[in-house]
């Protein structure tokens, strides 16, 4: 059964907890938004985080995001750790992604590549200070503008309020109104649940992160930082799955195949998990890059010579290698689009 909880911030005032506490299993307290400044600071965030630890409501925080760019994000990132410091949340922190007054249509709307930049760089950051991250976003804006393969490894919150969630992606949670009332309060709350059990992913206590990491040994335990990671037969996008793994599941790390993919073992099997959803990926390979040696090389949908053909590279384009199949098809990644390229030395050079 999913757990049911409301999220709040200094709009929803000096709420009642003792009156709600029976009917709700947690709560999402809003810590700020925008720069860091003690101005843009939650102004009832503390005063929640002191009534659920006092009452015993299991708590998870989020981040109202206003940035425009890197320079942004970085400034939201200090803000967001300097109030989650303050706090133990068992929920996770996440990231707020949305325009709902118009700051962002009204001061330059990024593009797509800007914002799941920030999405990710944002992310990133609350994960190296060992919180569980995660995205905010409505259906239409985790379909539109942060739909891409960066953000894939980030649980989601999906913002949808109707009697059913139609995103397609895995997600944790899900926002399922605005007009949710409970017994002893006048004012609605957003309504939320949960499916996974995030006191159990998370014991809201971060450790320090590795500044200068060594080598991963062979052997060593790593995490798992996503849910619903492949844990796959061979080192390739398309490679049969064994199972799938979750944030926080253990494996022993084996080795490294160079291309962003390592060997791991997991309940008496092995297989492979790409390095992005390892908590030692700063330790491992990344994927490779390639330069195009040819005009009109086709990119297609899937791998094979009738998968349909989405676009053409051509002379000294640079792309990302995702994996490479044992029929030579390699996954790539060019700006915003995901394809498949027949590799062929005489026109593609690995880099």
């Amino acid at each position: 059964m999913p757990k049911f909880g409301i999220d709040i911030s200094s709009f929803n005032g000096d709420i009642n907890f003792s009156i709600i506490k029976e009917q709700i299993d947690f709560v999402m307290i809003r810590c700020g938004y925008g720069s860091d400044t003690v101005s843009q600071d939650d102004s009832k965030y503390e005063r929640n985080v002191r009534e659920c630890e006092a009452l015993g409501i299991p708590y998870g925080i989020y981040f109202y995001s206003y940035a425009l760019n890197l320079e942004d994000v970085n400034s939201e990132i200090q803000h967001c750790l300097r109030q989650v410091k303050k706090a133990k949340p068992s929920y996770g922190v996440w990231l707020d992604m949305e325009d709902g007054d118009g700051y962002k249509t009204n001061h330059g709307f990024p593009s797509k590549e800007m914002l799941v930049t920030i999405c990710e760089k944002f992310l990133l950051g609350i994960e190296a200070a060992g919180y569980y991250a995660g995205l905010y976003a409505s259906l239409s804006w985790l379909n539109g503008y942060l739909s891409d393969r960066r953000l894939d490894r980030f649980d989601k919150w999906v913002a949808q309020w109707s009697s059913a969630n139609s995103y397609a992606g895995a997600y944790g949670m899900w926002q399922f109104t605005d007009k949710k009332y409970l017994e002893g309060w006048s004012q609605p709350f957003d309504g939320n649940y949960a499916y996974y059990d995030y006191p159990a992913l998370t014991s809201g206590n971060p450790s320090e992160p590795e500044e200068k990491p060594e080598p991963a040994p062979e052997g060593e335990s790593m995490k798992i930082v996503g849910n619903g990671v492949n844990f796959r037969e061979d080192a390739y996008v398309g490679a049969p799955v064994i199972f799938q793994l979750y944030y926080n599941t253990e494996v022993t790390w084996l080795w490294d195949d160079g291309w962003g993919w390592s060997n791991c073992q997991y309940n008496g099997r092995k297989g492979f998990v790409a390095n992005e959803y390892l908590s030692g990926w700063q330790k491992l390979s990344s994927y490779k890059k390639a330069r195009i040696l040819g005009s009109g090389v086709n990119m297609r949908a899937r791998p094979g010579i009738n998968g349909t053909i989405i676009g053409q590279l051509n002379w000294g384009n640079e792309v990302s290698v995702i994996s490479i199949d044992p029929a030579g098809w390699m996954g790539v990644q060019y700006g915003e689009l995901y394809a498949y390229v027949k590799y062929d030395s005489t026109y593609i050079k690995i880099l």
